[in-house]
């Protein structure tokens, strides 16, 4: 999963965030946006093989907001999260 707050080079925008499954292993990766809660953000790879980077989740936040994003392994109704990643947009 990567959080990006400021819109950089090669056309990544800013206040959003993908993930990218590297294994070959029937699992998906799946990244939620807890904080703002209002958010209501998801990148998701569910659907797709390995070597798939899913879009970016973007949407503008105000400068300094603070963001929680969660990290989960699924696969069907099964799933297995990380702590949640903080910072700022």
């Amino acid at each position: 999963m990567v959080w990006n707050a400021d819109p950089g080079c090669c056309d990544i925008p800013g206040d959003a965030f993908n993930v990218y499954d590297k294994l070959a292993d029937g699992w998906g990766m799946e990244a939620s946006m807890i904080i703002p809660i209002s958010a209501n953000r998801v990148a998701s790879t569910r659907g797709h093989g390995a070597g798939y980077t899913s879009p970016w989740n973007t949407g503008n936040l105000a400068e300094g907001t603070e963001v929680a994003i969660q990290l989960c392994a699924v696969k069907g109704e099964a799933f297995s999260c990380s702590a949640a990643y903080t910072g700022h947009a």
